[in-house]
């Protein structure tokens, strides 16, 4: 994946990517279940897929910007996302911008202006569709 740019020259998909210095240790301090459990999961979140970023509260807008940086020994990453473009990302980037949730506001204001959310609830704001499977 490349940086792009839109018509109005707004970059965005892969913005940066730096090496990681932590090393890859293969898991070794992990027991031989856990070690291959982590050996599995990391093939398969960092295995790319195609889809489409959504923001779902502002699609004129919208956009999702942030490292990832999951497993060691990987480089990091850094992307910006705009919504109704398609993009080639990690399948656990994916994962993790579609398990994002930030919290409902009750659209009432405390003494100082700030507002209120709503206890207990969550929204989705952002979301990856592609074969997340």
């Amino acid at each position: 994946m490349k940086k792009e740019r839109t018509e109005k020259g707004i970059e965005h998909g892969l913005m940066e990517e730096i090496s990681n210095s932590v090393p890859d240790t293969g898991y070794k301090n992990l027991s031989e279940k856990n070690r291959k459990e982590m050996i599995e999961r990391r093939k398969k979140d960092l295995e790319l897929i195609s889809g489409t970023y959504q923001n779902l509260k502002n699609q004129e807008t919208g956009k999702w910007e942030g490292w990832y940086a999951e497993y060691p020994g990987v480089s990091m990453k850094n992307f910006r996302l705009l919504h109704g473009h398609t993009y080639t990302i990690p399948r656990g980037l994916a994962k993790k911008i579609n398990n994002m949730k930030v919290p409902k506001r009750s659209g009432l204001t405390d003494g100082q202006g700030n507002m209120l959310n709503v206890e207990g609830h969550f929204e989705q704001t952002h979301q990856f569709v592609g074969a997340l499977d």
